[in-house]
């Protein structure tokens, strides 16, 4: 960033912020021209911190940010953590170092650059999972709801086929047998008084009274057991 474009950015704010702009941006300018001199690693880490302290100040007065281009990394940490990916200063700067985020030789980073960033290494603090493995778990639950699908649509089929192979019986045709079937043992119970009732009048023998009901009542049953209400079913 140039000084022009720092006053810029500045126009309209407080003088103290104004203030510290200028001392931060003096800042890397004495440590880069130190640096140039003495390239040593203390000039080295005394250019970065300053640099790293103005990046971070831009980024909080809402610079930082160039048409589809982050200017530096705290606008790049300030978007994607705005963005609701999970990521720290000391994560940026790290996969910074590993390559996995590279800026243009500029020193900026596209938008491109960043939300491809994001995608690949990032996990998501709405879900605590990257791009991929969300996809991938929504894939599991399509694949797993299609064969629940597909597996009610095979039971539907065979359930057809048997009912058209009569391997099931209607509902209501198994109620009419149970009405046929009750009905006739209720005429066959009350046809045995009038049956037998003459003949139970000449015995006086209570024994002889119970064999015959007993008998009349086991025929009864075995011819009904033996009747096929439910043939035609």
């Amino acid at each position: 960033m140039t000084k022009d474009d720092l006053e810029k950015l500045l126009t309209d704010k407080p003088a103290e912020t104004k203030a510290r702009g200028a001392v931060l941006f003096n800042a890397v300018g004495a440590t880069m021209s130190s640096y140039n001199q003495d390239r040593s690693v203390a000039n080295l880490r005394n250019m970065e911190a300053a640099k790293d302290a103005f990046d971070k100040f831009v980024a909080e007065i809402g610079g930082g940010v160039t048409a589809d281009r982050f200017d530096n990394l705290f606008r790049v940490l300030a978007y994607l953590q705005h963005a609701g990916w999970k990521i720290k200063k000391s994560n940026l700067y790290q996969h910074r170092k590993e390559g996995k985020i590279v800026p243009e030789a500029d020193g900026t980073f596209t938008s491109a650059a960043v939300e491809k960033y994001a995608r690949t290494f990032l996990k998501q603090i709405a879900t605590g999972k990257r791009v991929t493995e969300a996809s991938d778990d929504m894939q599991r639950d399509i694949l797993e709801q299609t064969k629940k699908l597909n597996e009610l649509k095979i039971k539907r089929e065979q359930r057809r086929n048997d009912i058209e192979e009569k391997k099931y019986i209607s509902a209501q045709d198994v109620r009419a047998a149970a009405f046929a079937k009750a009905r006739a043992v209720r005429d066959a119970i009350l046809n045995i008084s009038d049956r037998i009732a003459p003949i139970l009048a000449a015995e006086s023998d209570s024994m002889k009274i119970k064999e015959i009901l007993d008998l009349e009542h086991r025929n009864a049953l075995e011819e009904l057991s033996n009747d096929n209400i439910c043939s035609n079913l």
